[in-house]
């Protein structure tokens, strides 16, 4: 997609600078990269059912991906490398599905699951991230099945 030169969006509520908001609707995202973004990476928010895959996500000052709403993404064969933030962050009821998926050298927690979210996080591989692989508030519930954490 897009890297640092190109011009800021910002999302409705004028909180977070994005490379890529979908508001409502269902998306469909294949071999796409986000590099050295000034902000967050993909912004999806609504009801939608989003499918991610084979994506980089790289350099992102803010979280480089952020799942708002009751979304339910499947995430699969993605590279979330060396952001300066969080690499996902679900909030309020995101249902999804992250799998096969590669978290390298996160600056924070490589995922953060909070406000009723209920993810499934599969066969992904964490390495090197600077607090820890996810961050699971009390009122979350994810299920985190056969990943490598180094």
């Amino acid at each position: 997609f897009f890297g640092s030169d190109r011009k800021r969006k910002k999302d409705p509520q004028g909180e977070l600078n994005v490379c890529v908001a979908v508001y409502e609707g269902d998306a469909h995202f294949e071999s796409c990269s986000v590099s050295d973004w000034n902000g967050a990476g993909m912004l999806l928010t609504g009801s939608s059912c989003p499918h991610i895959s084979n994506c980089t996500f790289h350099g992102c000052v803010a979280p480089a991906l952020v799942l708002i709403g009751q979304v339910n993404p499947t995430v699969v064969k993605c590279l979330f490398q060396n952001n300066q933030s969080y690499d996902v962050v679900c909030k309020n009821e995101v249902r999804g599905c992250f799998e096969s998926n590669r978290f390298l050298n996160c600056n924070r927690n490589s995922i953060l699951g909070m406000d009723k979210s209920t993810t499934v996080f599969k066969d992904n591989h964490f390495a090197a991230s600077f607090h820890s692989a996810c961050l699971i508030p009390g009122n979350s519930t994810c299920v985190i099945q056969q990943n490598s954490i180094v």
